[in-house]
């Protein structure tokens, strides 16, 4: 973890890493906070990660909606199948951001299985 007592933006690490995801709802999923953040600070290893991490989310939550909706829409037989699948994706989405955001502002970097990680490699922690 990052061992300064703010970010680059003059608020506490764990308020910001907690912003980075908190607007992701309001936004339909769009990872603005994340994005803001990720340009804004440059030396806090905690808050980058949580703004890459934010951003990777929200990226794997807009691709699994095209692809359901596009699949949905070219096979229409199998599209309650994939309303189905984008409710349980829906779901998990949630359920990673709800963790993320408590952890976030717990000063902790819980990790989401392999966006974690690479979001962990893109911060440079």
């Amino acid at each position: 973890m990052g061992n300064e007592k703010t970010s680059g933006t003059g608020l506490a690490p764990n308020i910001a890493g907690l912003l980075c995801y908190l607007l992701m709802p309001f936004t339909c999923g769009f990872p603005a906070a994340g994005i803001v953040f990720l340009v804004i600070e440059k030396g806090h290893l905690d808050v980058r990660f949580h703004a890459w991490q934010s951003i990777l989310l929200g990226g794997a939550f807009w691709m699994a909606w095209f692809i359901c909706n596009g699949f949905g829409a070219l096979v229409p037989l199998f599209g309650l199948v994939f309303r189905l699948l984008f409710g349980l994706i829906f779901l998990a989405s949630l359920t990673a951001w709800v963790i993320c955001m408590l952890k976030a502002y717990q000063g902790e970097r819980w990790r989401i299985p392999y966006l974690g990680d690479v979001a962990a490699k893109q911060a440079g922690a």
